[in-house]
């Protein structure tokens, strides 16, 4: 049952994380170099801790802190 509860996780954190990075994290880049978000979970909107988000390609990532949130910093515009 922990393994399905992790996999279903990391669905959300993946589909959430691609919804923030895509059309917000390039706007974001552009501006200021850092990208910011809350992951929650889709079901209960629980915000996820120690998710893991990261910008595919480029190295950046980081986890998700006890309330949902992740900042990544040196992200290149485009």
């Amino acid at each position: 049952m922990r393994c399905v509860n992790w996999a279903r996780r990391l669905y959300v954190v993946s589909a959430c994380a691609a919804l923030l990075v895509a059309p917000t994290g390039d706007l974001w880049a552009q501006v200021s170099g850092k990208v910011t978000g809350i992951v929650t979970d889709q079901t209960t909107g629980e915000p996820l801790v120690g998710a893991q988000v990261y910008i595919e390609g480029t190295g950046i990532g980081g986890l998700t802190a006890d309330n949902g949130r992740f900042f990544l910093i040196n992200v290149q515009p485009g």
